[in-house]
Formats: structure tokens, C-alpha cells, sequence
């Protein structure tokens, strides 16, 4: 399979707010405010493309897309589709399916920066986003007719000045095993990126309050955990103060009663019981009642001069607003509001939240940045001012942006675990079920970004049993998915309710959680049975989760993957069993909702 380019498209304006204008056909494209030409380069054999724009008058870009039609297959083709943010889903989906959370009908689906295509019999093929990461990009799948087309977009909204050139990102079309091209693009884009995360990084591990009790927790609690932490012994890294200890969204400088201002002081101890202490904070956006909301030309605003509005949190009853962080009285702002939070009170791990808020579109201080890179200079200068011993931890976060500044990253959408212990409201166990799947399939299908880009972090842990299998059965397997995959453990159990049995499978799932951290982890079988998610740790080992309420059978076929394997070349379907070499395939039955294990060997 391969994609064929067929014509490209351009939408622009006068000026950012006036009526939008469009070009379309083949390239290169002309009029009397611009010339649009499409560039196509070889490289390993593998095709790639960008535009290059020159501006004859002073324009607004808004974007550029190039489609074309996918040659070499009439068979029906599924797809990895990419979630625009860190907290969307990781799909897999077939043309009759219709995508999560969007409106588009069965057969059309997005992707953002990459998309991997499979019709089951040709090489897969991928078409992807490169390294640096100055545009957000997306892709549109048309497959419900043949020939199948595909849409690629370049979103640039910034302005281009007369005489100006500006030339887009690239985006590479590759062919072959779509597990082999996904671990390809991590480790190739994350060399070309200053990262900060250096192979042998160990995950930290965090508690933090149960988010559905954020605006109950107060000093004391904090201070219960942390002495039930030091007494029992539990080996944390980091212990945080998540949401709900601010007055008010954007203002920092003080805290709630329930804190009386004492956050310094909690920082200290969390420290002097050998913790990091972790603070939260949404540092992008401000709410009505804050102090920096009336600042003249600190919001974002649209075309009708109106604040951009960056989402509604049902727990702060309160709509948010995206800051203008090219503005720069509000880089220093958040320049000196960082320094105080590291430097001053002492917060050696933050968690930065809702910074999808500073690559919202609207009318910005510098207009000649595009929103990924007015996001990326605005997370490095949150990196220059904590420095480089502060863990930074992410939430929010529009992807690709982030690669090489940040150290954490949640990769699944917020899921908290219940327990009869947790004290935690219940929700609808169908609810339940779907959420944490979801949840599962992120950290699996995202495995390939932990190590390369950042660590992965996903959802809240529950070490407490419930009186329910299903709920106990859910927790097992979502606490496995993130040991197996390497990434950072999140721990919203009330401490000061453990027992023996707790506290020591706490202390055992944290000791394999770093061992397996070592290895590089990547998934697998990304087109194989529905429900059924495929995770390899390189430490050795291959996890297969069955998300299904049924119970499932599957051909485990690993001959596909003998380069990402090596060097094993067997493996052992469960315990007791003998050594299966790669070539052999092997039918597995999964139970409803169960994991297993599968070492490999090298003999």
C-alpha cells in the first residue's frame, strides 16, 4: 500500500477575524496574496512532504492539507488512530466503526500526528508527523469507499508577512510491520529532541488524594498520609498536593483556608521524611474570580475580542480561560510564578495541568507563532525557571508537544479505581468498565512513548480489595498495565487505612514496577483480535490483557515480530509449559477481564 498525493488545499484570511478564504487543486496554488508550493523528498526510500508558502501580502494562515488516495488495496482497511491529547483514546478501528467522542459518521476517522493503516494481507503503512513538532497535525481516513482517501492537515494559525516564507513541518509515509514503524518513530523523533529523559531514569512513584476528594483535602490529610507513609514504610517517591488547595484558578500565591497558607511548611516535612514534595498547578489559565483575570491583554481572546475559553471543571464550578503566554508581561508572570513554587516553597515535582489551554486558537501578542510552538516556548520556559533536578509531570497536554522539556506525561483519560476501603462515590459498573478500558488500552497502545519521549503516567491505583470480584479484577489488571509498561505509578489510596496485606503488595508491585521500568516497552498485535491489547516489555516479557466481559480466544502468532523481539526466539505461553519457538503459533484462552503473562526466552 502506499498513499498517492492528489491535490492540497489552503484556508487563510486578511487578517486573523476577517471573512476565511480557500485555495484548492493541484499545487502549485496562486493568487493575489500568496503562492503555495508542495515539496515531496525521498529519504531511505520512504517519501515525505511539506509546503512551502510565500506571502505577497500580509495574510492569516489558518491551515494547509494535502489528500490524496491510498493505491495498492481494495481490501477493507483498519487503523491506529492517534487522540489529539494526551487524556483522548488510542482507537483501533475498522471502517464501519465510528470513533470515540467525535461526530463524524462510521468510515471517517481522525488521527492526530501519525495514522497506521493495515488491510491485513500488505505491509502496513504509516503516515507520520517528524521531529520538530512546530505544527499540530492530523489525518482524516475516508474508508468507507474504495478507493480509500486520506486527508493530512497542517494547522499553522499565525500570521506571514509580505515577502515572508514559511515553510511547514514534514510528514514521512513508511511501509512495513505497523509495531516496527511505531517504535521507529518514537526512537527516531526522540533523538532529534534535547531530551531530558535519560535511558536509565527510574518512574517515580506518587500518592496523591483520590481526585473525587480533592476539595476535601486539607493540611491534615496530607499530613495523615504522610506519616501512615513514614511509619509503614511505603517506598514513595513523591507525595503531591493535587488540586483543590488554591483560592481560585490562577491564583497561586496563596492557598485555601483549609491550607492556611502553610504550603512551605507541608513542603518541608513532605522533605524531611525523605519525599519529594509535589504541588499542582494549572499555570495556562484563570478563572473569573482570580486576580490576573482583569489584566489588560493577558487572555487569549477570539475574533470578537471575547476570552477563549479552555473548559469547565464540574469540580470547581467555574469556567476557565486560556492565557495569552506569548504575551510577555504573562511569561514573566509565569517565569516568577514557577521560581516561587520551586526555588521559594520548596516543590521539587509539579503537576502541570490544562495546558492544552495555551495552543487554543485566537488572536495572540505574537501573531507569528504557530499554537504548538507558542505551547513548547512557553513548557520551556516553565523548564528553565524550576531547572532540571524538578520533576516535571504533564496533564492536558496536546500531542506531540512536550517530547525532551517534560519529564511525565498522563496518557489516558482520568480514571479512578474503586474500593470499599477508598470510601469513594460509586459510579454505574457498565460505566466502570468501559472507563477502565479505555484506560488500559492507552497505556498499552502508548507504550512506545515511554523512555523516548517521557515517562507515562495513567489513572489513580487502588492496593485496597473490594467486597466485588469484577472491581477487584479491574484494579489487578489496570495496576498491571502500567508496571508491565514501565511507566510512573499514581496511588490514591487513603494510607492511614492499610493493613499488613496492603502495605506489602504496595512494597512488591513497586519493586517489579521498577525493574520492568528498565526495559523499553512497545505494543504489539495492534490489528489482532478486538478487545484483546498487546503490550512487550524488552526486559522480557509479553502481557496480553483481555478487556472483553467474554471470554476470548486468540492466535498468538510472534513471527511477525522477530526484529522487535530480538533476541529471544521462544516462549512459554504459561507457567510449566515448554519453550515454543517464535515460529510457532499457539491459541490462547483469555477469561473475561484477565491478564497473562508470557516470558520469552533465548535458548
Amino acid at each position: 500500500m502506499r498513499f498517492i498525493p492528489e491535490y492540497s488545499s489552503l484556508a487563510y484570511s486578511r487578517q486573523y477575524g476577517k471573512s476565511p478564504l480557500s485555495l484548492s487543486g493541484r499545487w502549485p496554488l496562486e493568487d493575489g496574496s500568496l503562492q503555495l508550493e508542495f515539496e515531496e523528498e525521498r529519504k531511505n526510500e520512504s517519501p515525505r512532504y511539506r509546503f512551502i508558502l510565500k506571502g505577497k501580502q500580509g495574510i492569516f494562515l489558518h491551515s494547509v492539507s494535502l489528500t490524496g488516495r491510498l493505491e495498492g488495496t481494495l481490501r477493507p482497511v483498519s487503523l491506529f488512530s492517534e487522540g489529539h491529547h494526551s487524556r483522548t483514546c488510542v482507537e483501533i478501528l475498522s471502517p464501519s466503526d465510528r470513533q470515540y467522542q467525535t461526530r463524524r459518521k462510521a468510515g471517517e476517522h481522525d488521527s492526530a500526528s501519525m495514522v497506521i493503516l493495515s488491510d491485513g494481507l500488505n505491509p502496513d503503512l504509516m503516515l507520520a508527523q517528524e521531529a520538530p513538532f512546530q505544527e499540530f497535525t492530523s489525518c482524516t481516513v475516508h474508508s468507507a469507499r474504495q478507493p480509500v482517501h486520506i486527508t493530512l492537515t497542517w494547522v499553522i494559525e499565525r500570521e506571514v508577512e509580505a515577502g515572508q516564507s514559511y515553510s511547514t513541518g514534514w510528514i514521512t509515509q513508511s511501509a512495513g510491520t505497523g509495531e516496527v514503524l511505531l517504535r521507529d518513530w518514537s526512537l527516531r523523533n526522540a533523538s532529534r529532541l534535547p531530551s531530558i529523559n535519560k535511558p536509565g531514569k527510574t518512574p517515580p512513584m506518587v500518592w496523591s488524594p483520590a481526585p473525587r476528594r480533592y476539595f476535601e483535602t486539607s493540611a491534615e490529610e496530607i499530613r495523615r498520609n504522610l506519616n501512615a507513609a513514614r511509619e509503614k514504610r511505603l517506598p514513595f517517591d513523591v507525595l503531591l498536593i493535587d488540586d483543590g488547595w488554591q483560592r481560585t484558578i490562577g491564583d497561586w500565591t496563596g492557598a485555601d483556608e483549609r491550607f492556611n497558607d502553610k504550603l512551605p511548611v507541608l513542603a518541608q516535612e513532605i522533605a524531611a521524611a525523605d519525599f519529594r514534595p509535589g504541588l499542582w498547578i494549572a499555570p495556562f489559565v484563570a478563572a473569573r474570580d482570580s486576580s490576573i483575570y482583569a489584566k489588560p491583554g493577558w487572555l487569549l481572546c477570539n475574533e470578537r475580542g471575547k476570552p477563549v475559553e479552555a473548559g469547565y471543571n464540574p469540580r470547581w464550578k467555574k469556567q476557565m480561560f486560556a492565557l495569552d503566554i506569548s504575551h510577555p508581561e504573562v511569561a514573566e508572570y509565569i517565569t516568577q510564578l514557577i521560581t516561587r513554587i520551586t526555588r521559594d516553597w520548596g516543590f521539587s515535582y509539579l503537576k502541570l495541568d490544562f495546558l492544552h489551554a495555551a495552543s487554543l486558537n485566537g488572536s495572540r501578542y505574537n501573531s507569528k507563532r504557530t499554537p504548538a510552538q507558542v505551547l513548547i516556548e512557553g513548557l520551556e520556559r516553565i523548564r528553565k525557571a524550576a531547572g532540571d533536578m524538578v520533576h516535571l509531570a504533564a496533564n492536558g497536554l496536546p500531542l506531540p508537544a512536550g517530547e525532551g522539556i517534560l519529564d511525565s506525561v498522563s496518557i489516558a483519560p482520568e480514571f479512578i479505581p474503586q474500593s470499599k476501603k477508598s470510601r469513594l462515590p460509586g459510579l454505574p459498573r457498565t460505566r466502570m468498565n468501559e472507563e477502565s478500558r479505555r484506560v488500559i488500552r492507552n497505556i498499552v497502545l502508548r507504550s512506545h512513548m515511554n523512555r523516548t519521549f517521557w515517562i507515562n503516567v495513567a489513572g489513580h491505583l487502588i492496593f485496597t480489595k473490594s467486597a466485588s470480584m469484577v472491581e477487584n479484577q479491574r484494579n489487578a489488571a489496570l495496576r498491571a498495565a502500567l508496571i508491565y509498561s514501565g511507566g510512573s505509578l499514581f496511588v490514591a489510596d487513603d494510607l492511614s487505612l492499610y493493613g499488613e496485606e496492603e502495605a506489602e503488595l504496595i512494597k512488591n508491585s513497586f519493586a517489579e514496577a521498577r525493574e520492568l521500568s528498565k526495559g523499553q516497552t512497545t505494543p504489539l498485535r495492534l490489528f489482532g483480535e478486538p478487545g484483546v491489547c498487546t503490550v512487550y516489555n524488552d526486559s522480557g516479557c509479553i502481557v496480553l490483557f483481555n478487556l472483553n466481559d467474554t471470554e476470548t480466544t486468540i492466535e498468538l502468532r510472534l513471527s511477525p515480530f522477530r526484529e522487535l523481539l530480538a533476541p529471544y526466539n521462544s516462549y512459554r505461553p504459561f507457567d510449566g509449559a515448554e519453550d515454543h519457538p517464535l515460529e510457532a503459533p499457539r491459541n490462547i484462552t483469555l477469561k473475561p477481564r484477565e491478564y497473562r503473562q508470557i516470558q520469552l526466552r533465548n535458548i
